[in-house]
């Protein structure tokens, strides 16, 4: 990649399973310019939906798995 790329998805609590295998293949291609900070991720959800048995939570797993550098963020509720 010439110039990095940031991909941002929202509402990842209704993502389907093949959409978040294509941001893990993006996160953990082996051997390409992704690997070298070249690529920028940022998911979001909401509290409380996420669990072991939602395809997110493979995305995380294979995240660590990738030595994928990641952080958590929990944000408040925001007023009206």
């Amino acid at each position: 990649l010439a110039a990095p790329v940031t991909l941002f998805l929202d509402d990842l609590q209704w993502a389907d399973s093949a959409s978040i295998a294509a941001v893990s293949q993006l996160l953990c291609s082996s051997g390409s310019s992704l690997n070298q900070k070249q690529f920028f991720f940022l998911g979001c959800h909401r509290e409380g939906i996420i669990d072991s048995a939602h395809p997110v939570w493979e995305l995380v797993c294979n995240a660590e798995q990738c030595d994928v550098s990641f952080s958590r963020l929990k944000l408040d509720c925001m007023g009206e």
